[in-house]
């Protein structure tokens, strides 16, 4: 585990910050905030080339949901943990009084990568995964770095897991965050990568033919992802973005 400044922080990185000015003073009035980053490499690592996971998340998951029990024998894998940040966590009530992804770069990467013993192996990002709050730190990351491949070469991204969190992401603008981050990504891999969202609960992908009001949805292409539904089947449309209000 690492502490390091969220470059979705820093204008010298990202384009579009997740924060305002204002806001990232209000986050550093007790010095600067950093994050906790962790890294999983499995004893069964060869040497690399790595393929590595990113997964954005929320920060517990590295020990839970079988993360590591899935890597574990695996010869060129190395999973990598972003955290991500929640509304009523305190110091965010105290601070900003909201959410804001949390995204990661190449020298969190191998910073990471040497913390782990691993530094002089040969990497590349091969999945990008969110859970949760973790949407908001994916889109950052694609929609900064998709094109500046010296901050994050994301062009040999195979795929993309969306684990129970569709949502649209008006935060920060211009909004319409995970359209264009699918869009970005897209292009970067040359359309290559496949994109596949897993539904769970009518939280974490909302429809609009059972979604509460307010909730506005809007349908990207037809073929941009699939759907895996783990309800019942039912009517009703299969592929659509969502607001989180």
């Amino acid at each position: 585990m690492l502490r390091r400044r969220n470059p979705l922080l820093e204008p010298s990185i990202a384009a579009t910050l997740e924060l305002t000015d204002a806001e990232i003073k209000k986050l550093d009035q007790g010095g600067k905030h950093l994050d906790e980053y962790k890294i999983f490499v499995p004893p069964s690592f060869g040497g690399g080339p790595a393929k590595i996971s990113l997964l954005f998340a929320v920060g517990t998951e590295m020990g839970r949901h079988g993360l590591r029990t899935f890597f574990d024998g695996l010869a060129d894998r190395i999973l990598i943990a972003i955290p991500g940040i929640e509304v009523n966590w305190g110091f965010v009530k105290k601070s900003v009084g909201r959410a804001w992804g949390v995204g990661i770069d190449k020298s969190i990467i191998d910073d990471l990568l040497g913390a782990a013993g691993v530094s002089s192996v040969s990497w590349r990002v091969d999945v990008l995964a969110c859970y949760s709050t973790g949407y908001r730190g994916l889109n950052g990351t694609i929609n900064n770095f998709a094109r500046k491949t010296g901050t994050l070469d994301l062009t040999h991204v195979s795929t993309l897991a969306v684990y129970d969190a569709l949502y649209r992401g008006d935060q920060p603008s211009p909004g319409a965050n995970t359209e264009r981050a699918l869009a970005a990504l897209e292009t970067a891999t040359a359309s290559a990568v496949s994109v596949a969202v897993y539904e769970v609960t009518t939280g974490g992908v909302p429809r609009q033919d059972r979604s509460p009001p307010g909730r506005r949805g809007v349908a990207p292409r037809s073929d941009s992802f699939e759907v895996m539904d783990t309800h019942p089947a039912r009517d009703g449309p299969q592929e659509e973005l969502f607001d989180d209000g």
